[in-house]
This record gives structure tokens, sequence and C-alpha cells, in this order.
């Protein structure tokens, strides 16, 4: 049965009464901030009656919700209101497709918030979506089976995709770039212990472009142990491009049964990126392309046909193009997203200038402040010419 509703009183209450497989159409317009919670629903679906006018959500939490997919609609977030006016809590079989998710839009994502915290939930997924000028983009926090694919993350002022203590997580063929982030230390991708007492275990991370763009430097996929005796498990890390990404392009820490394979990353211009694996045990390191790849304190590594890459000075355009030849369908989605958001990818002519300082490692590299998180400072060990 299809319904159509105009305010969220109205969309409360018709989804008090749905029934299985309905459709609730919300026409254009803006609504008010909702709370749903134990809604017990089977294969319900919210979408704007016309996706060429989409109807705009102001805050949507979900609390205890099952079976309850929405679609085609615009989430606007308040610079001036809550930090993640988008939650799901306590929930399963929650799914966001097709959304526009939005900050002020002002051009400054320094002065907007974050968006969607997803918490304590099984089976969510975010797929299809754009999350433009906000904060941090989705956060993910002591979940099983949450799906992160095909979605764009341009112009934030943190991170893309964080959280920690998760199982069973696929964050696959979305589309990084333009970050800016002032002096934060943001990444495109970045699980922590910090604050959990369980390991995220069962993590794929495959497929995705990270590209700096005409945005800040930031680190692209980061995993780190900060309590020093939570390991993850069983993380696979694949078939990724970064372009531009600052040291830990990808760095990870405290992982056992890891595998790395198939990635390109690439430094730009005076600053190499790398792979770096540490305190891991049983890794395999396979088939890579990137400036350096660095090991420290692992057991049972395998690192096999790993290839260095020189800086490129092309914004990464080549790179970019052999990544869309071998991946044609993820590419395809790549190049509509940015013509329709009038984001530029690095094409054949762009060029970076050789820089005037460049770093020649001569010797192993020496960390300072190491404390297991791998943050570090880089002073030591380079040549500066």
């Amino acid at each position: 049965m299809f319904y159509t509703v105009s305010d969220s009183a109205t969309l409360s209450a018709t989804l008090k009464a749905a029934g299985a497989g309905d459709t609730i159409m919300l026409a254009a317009g803006v609504y008010t901030p909702l709370v749903l919670q134990n809604l017990h629903l089977t294969d319900v679906t919210i979408t704007s009656s016309d996706p060429a006018n989409a109807a705009v959500l102001t805050g949507l939490i979900l609390r205890n919700v099952q079976g309850l997919t929405i679609s085609n609609v615009e989430l606007s977030v308040d610079p001036k209101g809550s930090t993640y006016p988008f939650q799901v809590s306590g929930s399963k079989d929650v799914h966001f497709d097709g959304l526009n998710v939005h900050g002020s839009l002002n051009g400054n994502p320094a002065d907007d918030r974050s968006a969607l915290m997803i918490r304590g939930s099984t089976d969510v997924s975010v797929t299809n979506s754009e999350f433009q000028q906000l904060e941090t983009g989705i956060t993910i926090l002591d979940d099983d089976h949450v799906v992160i694919s095909g979605n764009a993350f341009h112009d934030l002022g943190a991170d893309g995709v964080h959280g920690g203590a998760v199982t069973n997580v696929e964050i696959k063929n979305n589309y990084f770039t333009d970050f800016h982030t002032g002096d934060l230390h943001p990444d495109a991708i970045q699980l922590w212990t910090t604050n959990t007492t369980t390991p995220s275990t069962d993590i794929t991370i495959t497929g995705n472009v990270i590209d700096r763009g005409d945005g800040d430097i930031i680190q692209g996929i980061f995993l780190s142990d900060q309590v020093g005796t939570i390991f993850y498990d069983r993380v696979q890390i694949t078939d990724n491009v970064l372009i531009g990404t600052n040291w830990n392009g990808i760095a990870v820490s405290h992982v056992d049964h890891l595998l790395i394979s198939n990635n390109t990353v690439a430094g730009i211009g005076s600053t190499g990126s790398r792979i770096r694996v540490e305190n891991s045990d049983g890794a395999v390191v396979t088939d890579n392309e990137a400036w350096r790849l660095t090991f420290a304190n692992t057991t049972n590594l395998v690192n096999t046909n790993n290839a260095t890459l020189d800086l490129v000075r092309d914004k990464g355009a080549a790179l970019l193009k052999s990544w869309s030849d071998e991946h044609p369908l993820d590419a395809m989605g790549l190049h509509a997203f940015a013509n329709g958001s009038g984001i530029s990818l690095p094409s054949e002519g762009s060029h970076v200038p050789d820089p005037a300082i460049y770093f020649d490692p001569v010797s192993p590299q020496v960390e300072y402040g190491y404390t297991g998180s791998l943050f570090f400072e880089y002073n030591a060990g380079f040549n500066f010419m």
C-alpha cells in the first residue's frame, strides 16, 4: 500500500499503522525532527514522492526500530543544532539509500556538525548517497553487519567514516575527496579502540577511491589500538586507490589475520604516502604499490610482490585512469558523481610542480612520540635537500 504524507506528525502516525511492504511517500517540503522508537516493521519504505524535489528531513532518531528503508530524501544538518541529528540506535534491518546529506552549504565545513551515527545496531546499510559540508559523515559504534557502499564524501571538516567496536563491516566502493580540515587530524576511514572493550573483527575495506583533490591533505585508512590490548582480527584492505594522502596512507596496528592487497598509495608533491603495518601477527601484504612500505614488530609476515611508487606530478590522473580501467563499474559511478557535483577529478594535463624540498630516506625512520596509536612526528632519518 502507498501513503502520501506532508508533515512529521502524519509520518509518525502512518508508520505506526504501516503493514508489511508499505511505502510512505513524502511530499516536498521541510520536515521537523522526529524520534521513532519501539517500532517493528517489515519492509516499510520512506521515500520522496518526487526524487527531483526531495523531502528535507532536519532530524531523525531511530531507537529500537527494525524493517525500515529510507531512500531519496535530503538530510539537512543544522550547524547551530546538536551534532548527529540523524541516529540509529539499538535497531536492526535499517537501510539508507540515495540520500543527499549536507550541512550549511556555505562553503565552510569548519562550522558544520557531524551527520549520522549508527550505534548498537545490526544489519544497517548506507548506500549510493552524498555527504558534503559536514564535520564527520558517518560514525559507527558497537555495531554488527554494517555496509557503507557507493557513497561520495567531500568537503568535510573531519573524518569520512569512523568508529570502533564493530564486527562484519564492509566499507566499499566509496569516493572521498576535497576535505577542508584546517589543523585537525582527519582520515577518510578510521577505526579506533578508545573507550571500547571489545575488538573490531571481520572488517572489509575495498574498492574505495581516496583522492586529495583540491582539498587539504588527509590520511587514508587508519586502524589503531589506543588502548594497547584490543587487537583487531580478520581485516581485509584491498583494491583501494589513495592519491595525495599523508604519510599514513594505509596504517594499521594491532591486527591479527590482516590482508593488504592490490592497493595503490601515491604521494603528491613533497609528501610521500605509505603502507605501514605495526604490532601485528599473520599479516599478508601483497601486490601493492606505495611510496614506501614499512613494518615494525610484526610476526609471521608475508610481504610479497609489492612495488615502490614515485611521487606523482599529475595529481594522480594516470593512476586513477588505470584504476578506472580495472574497475569499470565502480568508475562509472565515480565519474557520474563527479559530473553531477561539479568536482574535478584529476585528468591528463594536471600537474604538480616539482617540489623545491623533497625527502630522501637514508636510514630507518625514527618516530617520535609513539604511544601505540600511530601518531608520528617525522623529523629524523631524512635528508632535506
